[in-house]
């Protein structure tokens, strides 16, 4: 079902809007789901994900605060010792690569 102000549900025909309903909303990084190491499927509260920094690949631990099937909103376990900064290069596809390969070699 459709209603605005402008009375543009006269030019919707009975066609289909495609949409997401926004149900909760949250604070941090997005990241693409695949970035993401689960250690145990049950537990979906956090998960390890790779970070580029200096030509190294370093393995860090993060709290997601929301999760759909394509992104997820990440926080740092310990924003003291964390290499996740916004702009932070995150590796998409963990599966590639491994813990302290270098990278620029």
């Amino acid at each position: 079902m459709c209603s605005t102000q402008s009375f543009v549900e006269r030019l919707l025909g009975r066609n289909v809007i495609e949409g997401k309903i926004l149900r909760s909303s949250g604070s941090g990084l997005i990241v693409p789901t695949s970035s993401l190491i689960f250690r145990d499927k049950s537990s979906r509260g956090t998960a390890d994900i790779f970070i580029l920094n200096a030509g190294y690949v370093h393995r860090e631990t993060v709290k997601i605060n929301l999760e759909d099937s394509d992104q997820a909103i990440i926080e740092a376990v310990d924003p003291s010792k964390t290499l996740l900064t916004q702009g932070a290069i995150v590796v998409a596809n963990p599966a590639s690569v491994r813990e302290g390969q270098d990278l620029e070699s």
